[in-house]
């Protein structure tokens, strides 16, 4: 019986890792992640399955792995795509459009998000995880940014983030409230809808900021606390502090 020559090449790690990861690729769109096995890995890159848990030691890291790679809130961590370095309202606006973008172009990071909301696994919970992990330090900053606002940044953040997921996932089984996101009109519209919620809701952090000025002035200028607060909205409390 003649020996599977694909079997004995030998790769260097960086060649290993990405004959691995594009087999994963392929069978994700042959038999979703789910259903990948260790076996099916080395059949479809050509590696012995001894390399393989050699170098990875189970299916489970090699799917890490590949949801690194595909994951838009992993890969290319703080580059261009993910402009991070400062909070703004331009920012976050070309972080949720670039997402949105990103989601509709890309197959697999839209077969790695039904996984994930399909498979309860180590793996899964892992990918999950390391997104907030990863993005705890901006969490805060934002939530700093809008203190005493009285918007939840965190939570808005959070529905604008779950719409982008849910309505281009399930663009393809009906319309939704009537708009048919997968029309490029459509489309252009989510995007462009995308920077109005983000923008309607610096507007707010906006005003917030002149309400704070007027009511500094105003206690500069001896107005009674409990009056500028009555006047402003402005809690009591916030007001003394200023």
């Amino acid at each position: 019986m003649k020996e599977d020559k694909t079997q004995r090449i030998r790769r260097t790690r960086n060649e290993l890792k990405e004959a691995t990861l594009r087999a994963v690729s392929e069978l994700s769109k042959e038999k979703g992640l789910s259903r990948i096995t260790m076996v099916d890995i080395g059949e479809k890159a050509g590696i012995r399955v001894d390399v393989l848990k050699r170098n990875y030691t189970s299916v489970e890291k090699i799917l890490s792995l590949y949801a690194a790679s595909v994951d838009y809130w992993i890969s290319d961590l703080f580059t261009p795509k993910h402009p991070m370095a400062t909070i703004n309202e331009k920012v976050m606006t070309e972080v949720f459009t670039n997402l949105a973008n990103a989601l509709y172009n890309d197959s697999e990071m839209q077969k790695l998000l039904f996984w994930e909301l399909s498979e309860d696994n180590p793996t899964t919970r892992r990918l999950a995880a390391n997104r907030e992990l990863f993005y705890a330090d901006v969490f805060t900053r934002y939530n700093d940014l809008f203190k005493d606002t009285g918007l939840h940044i965190d939570i808005i953040s959070a529905l604008i983030n779950a719409g982008i997921y849910y309505l281009i996932l399930h663009r393809k089984r009906s319309t939704f409230w009537g708009v048919d996101f997968s029309k490029r009109p459509e489309r252009k519209r989510f995007i462009e809808a995308i920077g109005q919620v983000i923008t309607l809701v610096f507007n707010t952090l906006e005003q917030q900021k002149q309400t704070v000025e007027i009511a500094r002035k105003l206690k500069l200028k001896g107005v009674a606390l409990d009056v500028i607060a009555e006047c402003t909205g402005l809690s009591n409390e916030f007001v003394k502090q200023l």
